[in-house]
C-alpha cells in the first residue's frame, strides 16, 4: 500500500486549498463504507474549503470538469481587446465566476452592470430565473458582488452573461455537488466522473484524518457540540487536519492508518483504483 505514501503532500493540498447546515445524512446502502459524525463533518469542511478557495483565488481541479472559469472584469477587458475572435472562442457560452464592483443596477435587481474603464468594456448580468430572491435584493450598487454566470454574447466592447446566480448561492450548490461526489465514492458503485479521483483523495483524507485527528481536536469538539456548523469553525478544523499531514512523517501511527483505511474501503468494495490515481497524478 506504499503507493499512497505520495498522497500525504497531495491531502494537505487538498485541505489547505482552503452555509453551514451540518452534513446530510447518509442514506443505508448495501456495500460502501457507512460515515461517522466526525468523517462526515470533516468531509463538509473539505468541500467548503474547495468552494471557498476557488472564489478567492480560482485555485482547485473541481472546478475543471466541467470547466468554471475564475475571472476578473479588468483582465477580461484586455483580453477582448487584446484579440476578440480568441476571447469569443475561449468564453462563449462558458460558464465563469466574476467578482467585481456593479455600477449599474436594474429596479428589480434582475440586471446589473460593470463598466471597466480601462480598455473600455461593459459587462452585463441577467439573473437566472432560479436566483435566490434574497440574496439578488442584497445586490449594492457600488459594492463589490459576485457571480456565477454564462457568458452568452460577445459584441465588443460589450460582454453579456445570463443564467447568473450570486455566488454564495453559488457556493452552496457546489458545496453539495462535492459532498456528493465523495458519498457517490464511498457507496462503492461505478462513475464516470472524471472528478472521482479527487472526490476518492478527500473521502480518504477525511477518513484517516478522523482515526488520528487527538481527543481533544477541534474538529472533535465541534461536532460533539453543535448541530450546525460556522464557515470559521470548519476553517479552524481544515487548518487542524493541514497541520496533522504536513506533520505525518513524525506520527508513527500515520502508515498503518493510512494502509487500514485502504483495506477497509476494499473489504468494503470501494474502488481504491482511484486513490492510486488521485496520487499518481502528482508525478
Amino acid at each position: 500500500m506504499t503507493s499512497l505514501k505520495v498522497c500525504l503532500p497531495f491531502c494537505a493540498a487538498l485541505v489547505c486549498s482552503a452555509f453551514s447546515t451540518g452534513f446530510a445524512a447518509v442514506e443505508p446502502v448495501t456495500k460502501g463504507y457507512q460515515l461517522s459524525p466526525l468523517e462526515a463533518y470533516l468531509i463538509e469542511t473539505f468541500a467548503e474549503e474547495q468552494v471557498r478557495t476557488f472564489i478567492n483565488t480560482g485555485n482547485s481541479t473541481l472546478f475543471d470538469h466541467p470547466k468554471v472559469f475564475y475571472v476578473r472584469s479588468g483582465s477580461l477587458a484586455r483580453e477582448l481587446k487584446s484579440s476578440p475572435k480568441s476571447f469569443q472562442k475561449k468564453y462563449l457560452d462558458q460558464f465563469v465566476v466574476l467578482n467585481s464592483i456593479i455600477n449599474e443596477v436594474n429596479g428589480n435587481h434582475h440586471q446589473c452592470k460593470t463598466i471597466v474603464s480601462n480598455p473600455y468594456m461593459e459587462i452585463t448580468y441577467t439573473l437566472s430565473k432560479e436566483a435566490d430572491h434574497k440574496r439578488v435584493s442584497e445586490i449594492t450598487q457600488g459594492l463589490r458582488n459576485g457571480f456565477y454566470c454564462k457568458v452568452s454574447s460577445v459584441e465588443n466592447p460589450v460582454i453579456k452573461l445570463s443564467d447568473c446566480i450570486p455566488i454564495a448561492q453559488y457556493k452552496e450548490i457546489k458545496m453539495k455537488e462535492i459532498e456528493a461526489g465523495i458519498r457517490h465514492f464511498l457507496s462503492g458503485k461505478p462513475s464516470v466522473d472524471p472528478n472521482m479521483p479527487t472526490y476518492a483523495m478527500l473521502a480518504y483524507t477525511a477518513v484517516v484524518s478522523a482515526k488520528l485527528l487527538p481527543k481533544d481536536s477541534v474538529c472533535r469538539e465541534t461536532v460533539s457540540e453543535e448541530v450546525s456548523y460556522t464557515s470559521a469553525e470548519m476553517r479552524l478544523c481544515n487548518q487542524e487536519v493541514s497541520r496533522l499531514w504536513e506533520n505525518a512523517g513524525v506520527n508513527p501511527r500515520f502508515d498503518e492508518t493510512m494502509d487500514s483505511v485502504q483495506e477497509q474501503f476494499q473489504k468494503d468494495g470501494i474502488d481504491t483504483k482511484l486513490l492510486s490515481q488521485a496520487a499518481g497524478s502528482l508525478d
